[in-house]
């Protein structure tokens, strides 16, 4: 199933769409993540097999033609021409196609390499990691500048530093005047704003994490929207705002859902977005609108 495409955007009916769902397995995070990898890659190999079908149709054609110019006002005049536009175009197609295939293997490479996310079951042992580490090399920091200010060579050597005095003397040497320390103030004052901002996310993941021990879904609102009904809910487990509809819903609905970043879910056949305080209140918004429309409509 392609990401964020429903299934009858794609010609399927509710019923095969269900039947599909029935198969499948609710995944892991860091399944999601290999599978997303997945995804990415055999869509880009895809490409580029298409890519160089055409451009071997191409490099056929212009083998054909073997340098022929056009013959002005002769019978083969338009079919020379027509092979010169659809031989242009399968080059450009196979330019085109090479170069997203070459995006998409660089997106699936960077797939879970953007941070912790808040979808993943262990990201606040994660956080509770990278806090630790930076908090060490800061303090690290803090002991180099302090024992190059008393010039103590011996403490550098304990610490393992792997510097030395004339090291820092050299790197100094050539720095702005104002820099009288191995790690400058801004450094060591950018590194303790980054810890601050963590903890700070830390403890909305562990309130998240509360949430999910509370209760797995909750019920939020519910109403009808051209004619099918659907439920608001809060998956806390997933961490995602559902909005579940009986059977397909009306294109209007389906537009509305998409301005306000509800995404198509194949694994969970529903529109889907991230748990979080926006996501709630634009939620009440739309179903406002779903239900009040119905009731114009009236």
């Amino acid at each position: 199933m392609t990401e964020g495409s429903s299934p009858w955007e794609r010609g399927e009916t509710w019923d095969e769409m269900k039947r599909a769902l029935e198969k499948e397995d609710r995944m892991n995070y860091e399944d999601k993540q290999e599978a997303k990898r997945d995804r990415m890659r055999d869509r880009a190999t895809r490409l580029d097999t298409e890519a160089k079908r055409r451009g071997d149709s191409a490099e056929n054609m212009a083998r054909a033609m073997n340098g022929q110019p056009i013959l002005v006002g002769h019978h083969s005049e338009k079919r020379h021409r027509r092979d010169i536009e659809r031989m242009d175009a399968n080059m450009r197609k196979a330019v085109e196609m090479s170069s997203e295939a070459a995006e998409l293997r660089r997106r699936a490479d960077a797939v879970g390499g953007g941070g912790i996310s808040s979808d993943d079951e262990n990201a606040v042992t994660k956080l509770h990691g990278r806090i630790e580490k930076k908090e060490h090399d800061r303090d690290r920091m803090k002991k180099i500048n302090t024992l190059y200010r008393k010039r103590d060579a011996a403490g550098l050597l304990a610490l393992n530093s792997g510097f030395t005095l004339e090291h820092f003397d050299t790197k100094l040497a050539d720095a702005y005047s104002w820099e009288k320390a191995p790690f400058p103030k801004w450094q060591v004052s950018n590194l303790t704003a980054s810890i601050r901002s963590d903890k700070k996310r830390l403890v909305e993941l562990e309130a998240v994490e509360e949430r999910r021990e509370e209760a797995i879904t909750v019920l939020v609102s519910a109403g009808i929207a051209d004619g099918v009904r659907f439920e608001v809910i809060e998956d806390r487990e997933d961490n995602r705002l559902v909005f579940d509809f009986e059977s397909k819903p009306s294109r209007r609905a389906l537009d509305l859902l998409k301005r306000h970043a509800w995404k198509w879910s194949p694994t969970r056949g529903t529109h889907v977005r991230k748990l979080s305080y926006a996501a709630r209140t634009t939620a009440e918004w739309v179903t406002e609108q779903l239900v009040l429309k119905r009731i114009e409509e009236a």
